[in-house]
C-alpha cells in the first residue's frame, strides 16, 4: 500500500538518491520483460498540499478516481515488488524550490514527480532537470494520444521537439486539463430568447458571428449587473486567434517564422476590437478565473478552465445546471477543425539524475493505463454524466474539445496582455494591423529562440504534416 506523508520543508529530510543496483536494469534483456524490484522503494513526489486528496487536488478521497489510484498504486507495488513512498512538496513555489535545491546539489529528489506546467514541469525542463522521454519510448510510449494526449498537450512540456512529461487522459478530469471553455446558463438563454446554445453545435453552426449576436442583442433589463458574458481579455484574445487558425509559428511563403500579421490574426483581432468595444456593457472582464458572479446567475456564459467546472465552486458550490461549449469557430478555418487552447500540462516526468530512468518510466506507463471501472471513453462518459455535467451532450463536448489542442505558451510568450488590455489606450485607439505589427518582434524573437525548435522538430510533422509546403 502506498506510503502519503505530509510536506517537509527542510530539505534534508529529501536528501535521497535514485541510483538503484545495476541488475535493476536485467529486466530489459530478458525476453520476458519482467521486473522484480525486491522491495525496492520507489519515491513519488506529488503537489497538493489538502490531506483529502492525493498527487492532485482533483484526485480527492472519498471519489472513485482517489480509489482506483490508490489501487493503481497497490497493483504496481504487488507487479515490481516496489514500495511507492509518496511524498508532497505542495502545489506553490515551495515545490520548484525544493525541487531545484535538490538538483542544484546533486541529489535525486524523487524517482517519479508530478506537476503542472505553469510553475514547475515546463520550469524544470529549461533548466534541463527532467529526462527526455524520446530516450525512454520503448517505455513510455508518449505518442500513443489516446493515453498521453495529443502533440499539443506534449508541447507544453516540450524542448527542441522533445517532451519531457506525459499527462494521464484516461483519468476523469484529465483529458482536456487546463482547456478553454465557454460555459453556459440555459435558464438565462431561455430568457433571452435564444436557441439552447447545444443546438447551435448539433447544427454545426456555431461560429463567431453567432457568438456576436447573442452578446450585442443581450437584455439587462433593467440590471446593470447582469451579463452576456465574462471573460480574461488575453486568454480571450488567444482564443479568437486560435479559431481562426492562427498558430502563432507557421510555415509562410516557404519561411517559418510568426503568422500574427497574417490576414486571419487580423480579421481575428478586428473581430475581438469590435465585439468588445461595441458591447463593453455586455461584457464583465475579469482578472482572474473566479466564476462568482456566473455561479450568482448574473452571467450568460463565460470564457473559463476546464478545473473550474471539473474541480472548482461550480462544480461544488453552485446550483446553476450549466452547460458547456467550445469557443466558436472564425471564418478562415474549416469548421470542427479549428484549434482550442490549453493553458498548461498536468503530468508525470522522471529527474533527469534519475540513475534508471526506463524503470520510471515503466511504472509511470502502468499508472497511466485506463482504470478498469472507466473503462475507456465509454466509460469516462458514465463517469462525468453522472458526476459533472447535466446533459450527456455537455460530457461529448468535454471528451472531445480537446482533439484539435494547441498549447498557448502563455509562460514564456512575450506578455499578451500588453496587446489586448481592452482598458487600454492602446486597445481602444490603434487599428488591428497596427497592434499586431507593434507586437510581431516580440512574437518573431520568441519564434526564433522557443517555438521554431519545436515545431521544426516534431509539432509541424505531427500536427500539420498534411500541409507541409
Amino acid at each position: 500500500m502506498i506510503k502519503k506523508i505530509s510536506a517537509i520543508i527542510i530539505i534534508c529530510l529529501f536528501l535521497v538518491g535514485c541510483g538503484k543496483p545495476a541488475t535493476l536494469l536485467d529486466f530489459l534483456y530478458e525476453e520476458s520483460n519482467s521486473l522484480d524490484l525486491d522491495g525496492e522503494k520507489i519515491v513519488f513526489i506529488g503537489e497538493t498540499y489538502a490531506d483529502d486528496a492525493l498527487i492532485d487536488i482533483q484526485v480527492k478521497a472519498n471519489t472513485q478516481l482517489y480509489d482506483c489510484v490508490v489501487e493503481r498504486f497497490d497493483e504496481i507495488e504487488k507487479k515490481y515488488d516496489c514500495e511507492i513512498e509518496y511524498k508532497c512538496f505542495g502545489n506553490t513555489a515551495a515545490y520548484e524550490e525544493q525541487f531545484k535545491a535538490l538538483m542544484y546539489a546533486g541529489y535525486c529528489p524523487a524517482d517519479i514527480i508530478y506537476g503542472h506546467t505553469d510553475s514547475k514541469l515546463q520550469a524544470f525542463t529549461e533548466a534541463d532537470m527532467l529526462y527526455p522521454l524520446t530516450g525512454l519510448k520503448d517505455y513510455l510510449d508518449y505518442e500513443n494520444s489516446a493515453k498521453f494526449g495529443t502533440p499539443g498537450i506534449l508541447e507544453a512540456a516540450m524542448i527542441d521537439g522533445v517532451p519531457y512529461a506525459v499527462q494521464p487522459c484516461y483519468w476523469p478530469g484529465f483529458q482536456s486539463n487546463f482547456n478553454f471553455v465557454i460555459i453556459y446558463n440555459p435558464i438565462l438563454t431561455t430568457q433571452q430568447g435564444l436557441l439552447d446554445l447545444h443546438e447551435y453545435y448539433e447544427n454545426q453552426n456555431w461560429t463567431w458571428d453567432k457568438y456576436q449576436s447573442m452578446i450585442e442583442s443581450f437584455d439587462k433589463g433593467g440590471d446593470e449587473e447582469m451579463y452576456a458574458t465574462m471573460t480574461v481579455d488575453e486568454s480571450f484574445a488567444m482564443m479568437a486567434l486560435a479559431s481562426n487558425g492562427v498558430k502563432g509559428v507557421d510555415y509562410i511563403d516557404g519561411i517559418l517564422k510568426s503568422d500574427i500579421t497574417t490576414p486571419k490574426a487580423i480579421r481575428a483581432v478586428e473581430w475581438m476590437r469590435d465585439l468588445f468595444l461595441n458591447n463593453e456593457e455586455n461584457i464583465l472582464v475579469k482578472e482572474d478565473w473566479e466564476l462568482d458572479e456566473f455561479i450568482d446567475s448574473r452571467v450568460m456564459t463565460a470564457l473559463t478552465t476546464t478545473p473550474k467546472i471539473t474541480a472548482g465552486d461550480l462544480q461544488y458550490e453552485s446550483t446553476i445546471e450549466f452547460s458547456i461549449m467550445p469557443f466558436p469557430c472564425g471564418p478562415d478555418v474549416t469548421y470542427g477543425e479549428w484549434a482550442q487552447y490549453t493553458a498548461a500540462i498536468r503530468g508525470f516526468a522522471i529527474p533527469s539524475n534519475n540513475s534508471t530512468p526506463e524503470v520510471s518510466a515503466r511504472i509511470i506507463n502502468d499508472l497511466c493505463d485506463p482504470f478498469e471501472v472507466f473503462g475507456g471513453d465509454a466509460g469516462l462518459a458514465d463517469y462525468f454524466n453522472t458526476n459533472v455535467f447535466f446533459d450527456p451532450l455537455d460530457t461529448e463536448i468535454y471528451l472531445s474539445v480537446g482533439k484539435n489542442i494547441r498549447y498557448t505558451y502563455w509562460r514564456t510568450s512575450p506578455n499578451i496582455s500588453e496587446l489586448f488590455n481592452i482598458v487600454g489606450e492602446e486597445f481602444k485607439t490603434a487599428s488591428a494591423v497596427e497592434l499586431l505589427t507593434r507586437f510581431e518582434p516580440k512574437l518573431q524573437e520568441f519564434v526564433d529562440n522557443v517555438l521554431k525548435s519545436n515545431y521544426e522538430n516534431y509539432l509541424h510533422e505531427h500536427l500539420y504534416g498534411d500541409n507541409v509546403e
